[in-house]
Order: structure tokens, then sequence, then C-alpha cells
């Protein structure tokens, strides 16, 4: 039986991976190298029931797992800065790797990129190398022109093909699927449907009482996924409180603080291997560096970045007086009988720190040390 799957990317791979040991033919289709980095980690495995139970009763050594993982996510952004020797090290070592599995001089032509470490999107491809010097598989170098019923056409020749399976990406782009309609008759829909630009990727400007997760220029290339959405939704929930407690009608970032946020980025941007030549998704699917829209720094520096609202970055109109929240007089400390009318009274200071960068260190300092668990 010939597949053929169209793509080269994270789902092709693991495709190419799945069903190469039992088809009859295997062709793949590919327009462009990637780096293939192999497991982001550890080799892939099932935990053992003894470890899964290991995990329930002591929370602690998977807290240290999860800790292993996210420092290894959070070490990566250093590789990112063009010409760094971090850059240097994991390209001269994924060169390597992928010449070993690869073995073959054509092969490593198509498939070794000739720009930096990064700037596409990096793939796992656990078996994906390994995949392609078997027997029954062939390379296309080309994209699919044309399909027809006996099966596609790339690069002007005919593929007789039984199934063709194509696993050529999604939609990256930012655009609502929907109009959007904000001040002064803003479309959402309009605006971001070339270059979209947003305020800490999680706002625009002229849109009221909006919020999305991981908007334009947010850090999904250069650290950890979920701990940015929990960091997006704490700074919408901070803004949610003041909405509900300060009679705010409506708040939305400025237009010029969203400007000025995007001209620091591309200047940023410009250091790093994102502005690299290659085609990718992170820069709305072009070779040069002018749309990109990653975050300007790694992942950890985003979620310090969004820590505290910078409320002189919006505009916030209100319902009737803005001083109205403060009501009849009496503090919410005197209406609560649960609270301590001399709270401020005490024997040391237990105070938050004033200071951003004690709040930091404090939130971020190393706890005991444990022992490092090897997995």
């Amino acid at each position: 039986m010939e597949r053929g799957p169209s793509s080269r990317g994270s789902s092709g791979q693991q495709i190419v991976e799945a069903i190469q040991s039992f088809v009859g033919r295997l062709t793949i289709f590919v327009r462009q190298p990637n780096w293939i980095f192999g497991p982001f980690g550890p080799e892939p495995r099932a935990y053992t029931k003894e470890e899964i139970e290991e995990f329930e009763q002591k929370p602690d050594v998977l807290l240290q797992l999860r800790k292993q993982n996210e420092v290894r996510i959070n070490s990566y952004f250093e590789s990112c800065i063009k010409d760094s020797e971090a850059q240097t090290g994991i390209r001269n070592y994924l060169t390597q790797s992928m010449r070993e599995k690869l073995q073959n001089s054509e092969l490593e032509d198509l498939f070794i990129p000739k720009w930096a470490v990064g700037c596409r999107r990096p793939t796992p491809g656990h078996r994906y190398l390994e995949c392609l010097t078997s027997d029954n598989v062939s390379v296309v170098h080309g994209s699919i022109d044309q399909i027809i019923p006996s099966g596609c056409i790339s690069n002007g020749i005919e593929h007789d093909l039984e199934v063709l399976i194509c696993a050529t990406g999604f939609d990256t782009s930012y655009r609502p699927r929907f109009p959007l309609i904000g001040f002064d008759g803003v479309d959402l829909q309009q605006e971001w449907e070339n270059d979209p630009k947003a305020y800490m990727a999680i706002a625009a400007p002229y849109m009221p009482n909006y919020f999305i997760f991981y908007g334009p220029n947010n850090p999904f290339a250069s650290g950890p996924f979920l701990a940015s959405i929990e960091a997006q939704a704490d700074y919408m929930l901070k803004w949610c409180d003041r909405w509900q407690t300060e009679n705010i009608q409506s708040f939305a970032p400025k237009a010029i603080a969203v400007d000025e946020l995007q001209a620091h980025t591309k200047e940023i941007l410009r250091t790093t291997v994102w502005a690299d030549t290659c085609r990718s998704w992170y820069k709305a699917h072009e070779t040069d560096s002018k749309n990109m829209k990653m975050w300007p720094g790694s992942g950890l520096h985003y979620i310090e970045a969004i820590s505290e609202i910078r409320a002189d970055d919006w505009d916030v109109t209100y319902v009737g007086n803005r001083f109205a929240w403060l009501g009849n007089g009496f503090s919410r400390t005197e209406v609560d009988p649960t609270s301590d009318r001399s709270y401020y009274i005490r024997n040391h200071d237990d105070g938050l720190y004033l200071s951003r960068e004690k709040r930091r260190k404090l939130l971020t300092e190393k706890r005991e040390k444990r022992e490092i668990l090897d997995f």
C-alpha cells in the first residue's frame, strides 16, 4: 500500500513514525528542512505502576520531576540569541546528531537547515530520521502541485498513492473568526488580518473589556506554555477585580502603548534566531523578519513583565464619578466583623516588600535543597 504524508512538521513526523513499519511503500513530501531535536528531555516511556504510586504517595517526588522539566524549558532562551555560544553549541550538536541518524549525504542536504536552530519551531521527531532511511520510504523534495485521482503531482512528476495524508499545519493567525467591533467602529477582524498587534499578548487597543489568551507576541517559542497561560489568567483577574470594585465601565490598552511595545519588540527580536531567513508561522509564513510575532524575551521574562498591572498603559472610563467607589466613608475592615481594627500594630513588619525586585526575589528564591532524583 502506497501512503503519502505531506508534511515534515510535528504531526507529519508522528504519522510517519506510527505507520512506517507496516505500510508497503511510504512517500514523504518535504518542502523545506527543519532542526529535529529528538525527545525534549528524557526518552518517552510509560511510568511503572510503582512510580505512579510513588508520585501519589510522595508529592515532592512528582514535584521534583515537574521542576526538572520546567528548568529545562526555562533554560532554552539563551540559545535563541543569534550567534550566542549556546546557539553555536546546540547547532553543532544537532548537526552531528542528525548526520549520525541519516547517514546519507542527499538526505543530510535536504533535512539539515542552513539557518539557525529555533528559527522555525523545533520538532521532537523521536524516530523520524531513522524512518527516512528505511527501505520502504522515499523522500520527495517539493510541494504538492496538484491532487489527482491516482495520487498527486509534485515537481511535474505523478506519484501513485492509495492514501494521501495532509498534515500541513493549521491556522496560526490571530484574526478573530467573526467581526469584533470596538471603540470608533474598529473591527479587530480587519485590524488583525495582516499585522496583528496586541498588548502583552492578551489585549488589543480599541477593544474594551476584551482579553485573549496567547495572542500576538506571546512567548510560545521561549518558555513554558501552561505557566504563561496561568500568568495571563492572573493578570486578567486583577483587572476584573478593579472593574468590580472601582466603578470601572471599560478598559482598553492605549494605542500608543501598543505601538511602543511593538517598536521595542522588533528591536529586540532582530538579535534573535527568529530573524533568520527561514519561512515560519512565527512570522506569518514569510522569510523576512518584519512580521515576527514572538515575545522579545524568555518565558520567565514574560511572566515577570505581566506580574503587575501598568495602569498608565490603559484607557479607563468610569460609571459616573471615578471616586464613587470610596462609598460612605467606612472601610471594608470596619464592616467586616472578622477583621482586626488594629491590624497595623504588630511586633515586626510582615507586610509585602514595596520594591518590585524584592518581591520578585522572595517569590523566586530557591527553597530548601532537595535531593535531585535521577529518572
